[in-house]
């Protein structure tokens, strides 16, 4: 009988450890270009003509499944550039 821990995270005492690789992926470039756009697009397959312009950092997330055994999640990190700032 699996035990309670396993019914709960759906996962059965059989299957192989999932590798897990992180990978933050900074988005930059001018203002009004269009990261924003791109990230939402990418993550939530989504697409508005409306963004407002993001005021220091916008984060998301995306969990790719490489193949049985491996996950990737990607860190996007939307960072906002002010016209008067130089890029890093």
């Amino acid at each position: 009988m699996p035990d309670s821990e396993n019914l709960k995270s759906g996962l059965d005492t059989e299957e192989e450890p999932v590798e897990e690789y992180v990978y933050k992926i900074l988005v930059v470039g001018d203002l009004g270009c269009g990261k924003t756009s791109f990230i939402h697009r990418y993550v939530n397959h989504t697409f508005s003509n409306t963004y407002r312009a993001t005021i220091g950092v916008d984060f998301a997330l995306k969990t790719l499944r490489w193949d049985t055994k491996t996950s990737i999640r990607l860190q996007l990190w939307d960072i906002s550039q002010d016209k008067n700032d130089s890029v890093i």
